[in-house]
């Protein structure tokens, strides 16, 4: 699996509110980590 599928499938795993701000905040992590850092923030706000 690449690392794009299991950022597909972590995003897939997510609440329904932390996918819509991702989609809506326009950002495009371009890995893992950044993507999981980006979520961490959401989830604090």
């Amino acid at each position: 699996m690449t690392e794009s599928e299991r950022m597909n499938q972590y995003v897939s795993a997510l609440p329904a509110y932390i996918r819509e701000n991702l989609e809506q905040s326009g950002v495009h992590p371009q890995s893992m980590e950044q993507l999981k850092q980006i979520v961490e923030n959401m989830q604090k706000n």
